[in-house]
């Protein structure tokens, strides 16, 4: 089973984002005889940090941030070829930012086979910049970790989840609140707090709070200040 982390890289310049596009790259980590396995989405790879620094420069978006840097992780068992490690990281990339730049570099020097994503924080079609948060990769970690996939973006208010058959449904179509995409955010948080992981059974009692004072805010705010539970 896929893990998919993010990678905190606290210098923000172009000269950093051109260092970790050079860095992921690397032929002794992405070469497999005469293969090079470096893809790219909505990009080359071997002029992306040209295209990516284009398309800041096109929307007047040169400063903030300037990339995102993931790693999706293969377990050996999986037996996964490095075609097919890379196939599903573009797969990935192109479901998950689909109107940005991505480089897709599938490292083989470790034990186990990886994946480097390295996003551009700015959209090459409308120009908006890409907002990723903890509440955000916490849906990647947890669907992946149920088996599912899941398509989530900031800015569209719908979620689709796809099942392992391979079945699609928006969270619209669920008719249980308990999927609308704010109130996900707030369960993952809740269950990284608690420490809960997929597949344990989970106490109702702490969830019931925090769900019965988030109703009594809601409340207070168009002005009811009473009511029964």
């Amino acid at each position: 089973m896929a893990t998919f982390i993010a990678i905190r890289n606290q210098k923000q310049t172009a000269g950093s984002m051109q260092g970790v596009l050079k860095y992921v790259a690397q032929d002794h980590k992405t070469k497999w005889g005469d293969l090079k396995f470096v893809t790219g989405h909505n990009c080359v790879p071997q002029c992306v940090f040209t295209e990516m620094m284009t398309t800041k420069k096109r929307f007047r978006k040169t400063d903030g941030r300037q990339f995102y840097h993931f790693v999706q992780s293969f377990p050996e068992e999986d037996g996964l070829t490095p075609q097919e490690v890379n196939a599903i990281g573009l797969e990935f990339a192109a479901r998950e930012f689909p109107d940005f730049e991505v480089v897709v570099a599938t490292h083989l020097d470790t034990g186990h086979l990886h994946n480097h994503l390295v996003v551009n924080s700015v959209n090459c079609v409308d120009g908006k910049k890409l907002h990723q948060n903890a509440a955000d990769l916490q849906v990647h970690r947890n669907m992946e970790q149920e088996g599912y996939e899941v398509v989530w973006s900031d800015n569209r208010n719908h979620i689709t989840f796809i099942t392992p058959e391979g079945r699609r449904c928006r969270n619209s179509s669920l008719n249980d609140e308990t999927f609308i995409k704010d109130n996900l955010e707030m369960l993952f948080i809740f269950r990284q707090a608690f420490g809960f992981s997929p597949g344990s059974v989970e106490e109702i009692g702490p969830w019931a709070e925090v769900q019965r004072r988030r109703l009594w805010i809601r409340l207070q705010y168009v002005g009811i200040t009473q009511f029964k539970i």
